[in-house]
């Protein structure tokens, strides 16, 4: 599975804060990524593009699940309430541009915080963030610029407390060398069944959110 940004220092920096409980009770999580396909990779065709094509597994919610992937990493696994898998641009594509989901997480510190995740390749103006809100305080992740920012209550700002732009091909990099190390390690099947248990929650994540769009559509 290569999901590569779970390799991105500035969001390891973020699970480090939330492990951290510092912003007391966790209450919701707003997650969303929208960037317009054709910049995604100007020198080709997005037409063409795996990205673009329903057979070749396209689609917003499949390339972009390394926001879902993130989601049940940092916070659980979750339970839907609502999903939308829609084309709502102009584009010459035959998959979904845009996925909204919205749920509660299952069980995080003890409690079941709301959360929405948009997924999107529309947004003109790029965006990848995670935002949370707490008792005490807010956090957010820019996967964009790669910084951790705490919302600081009494001056009533963001101080930045984590400040990395992200290189995605060292991601891959990381990711590689993390493989390669596993090898090096031998087989641990406890390890073997933790990796593998969350893939899966993964998975079934998708695959859900999929069923509960599909049949929202058909329902209307």
């Amino acid at each position: 599975v290569g999901y590569n940004r779970r390799f991105l220092d500035s969001l390891r920096v973020f699970e480090e804060l939330l492990e951290s409980r510092t912003m007391g009770e966790i209450q919701s999580i707003n997650i969303e990524v929208d960037q317009y396909l054709p910049d995604w990779r100007p020198n080709g065709n997005y037409q063409s593009s795996v990205s673009a094509t329903k057979s070749l597994g396209g689609g917003a919610l499949l390339e972009l699940s390394h926001e879902v992937d993130m989601a049940i990493r940092l916070f659980g696994e979750f339970q839907l309430d609502y999903a939308t898998m829609e084309k709502l641009s102009g584009l010459d594509i035959d998959v979904e541009d845009s996925v909204t989901v919205e749920g509660e997480f299952m069980s995080f510190q003890n409690r079941k915080p709301r959360f929405r995740i948009h997924l999107g390749m529309i947004n003109r103006a790029p965006k990848r963030f995670c935002e949370v809100v707490g008792s005490l305080t807010s956090a957010r992740w820019n996967g964009l610029v790669g910084t951790v920012e705490i919302f600081n209550v009494l001056d009533r700002k963001w101080d930045v407390v984590f400040e990395k732009q992200d290189d995605v091909i060292s991601s891959y990099e990381r990711q590689l060398q993390s493989f390669l190390g596993r090898i090096d390690l031998g087989f641990n099947p406890a390890d073997h069944e933790a990796t593998k248990s969350h893939e899966l929650a993964v998975l079934r994540a998708l695959e859900e959110i999929r069923a509960f769009a599909d049949n929202l559509g058909s329902a209307k």
